[in-house]
């Protein structure tokens, strides 16, 4: 069994994907709208670009302690900061804006589809055995 904390960015990018409508209305999702003329190709590297930062966040999760500290730049200096707090953020961060994204779906009259921990664990989990 993988860690907790790797299963929870396993669920991050499960959400984001799920939200970007990935396989279309069979699968859940809302559907992949065509980007507005002129955007798409930006749409796609956006999309890339979270693939890339889903796949390095699940990595960094099972790969660091819970007491590792690192260095940041921050305002011109050089900031000490736990690790855990990073990846607490980048969870917090990604739910902020996948709640975002829900609220505009709705309001435009499409129902977006449920990311919660109780989706999550009965569409990837599945049944506790045992």
């Amino acid at each position: 069994m993988e860690p907790a904390l790797v299963t929870l960015f396993r669920h991050h990018a499960w959400a984001n994907d799920r939200l970007r409508g990935a396989g279309g209305p069979d699968a859940g999702g809302y559907g992949r709208p065509s980007p507005p003329e002129g955007l798409g190709p930006n749409v796609r590297v956006f999309r890339a670009r979270a693939a890339v930062s889903n796949a390095a966040l699940i990595e960094l999760a099972g790969a660091l302690a819970a007491d590792t500290v690192l260095s940041r730049p921050f305002r011109g200096e050089v900031q000490q900061v736990r690790a855990l707090t990073v990846l607490i953020q980048a969870l917090d961060h990604g739910t902020e804006h996948r709640t975002q994204v829900r609220t505009a779906l709705t309001v435009l009259g499409i129902e977006p589809p449920e990311l919660d921990g109780w989706a999550y664990d009965e569409e990837v989990l599945g049944p506790v055995t045992g």
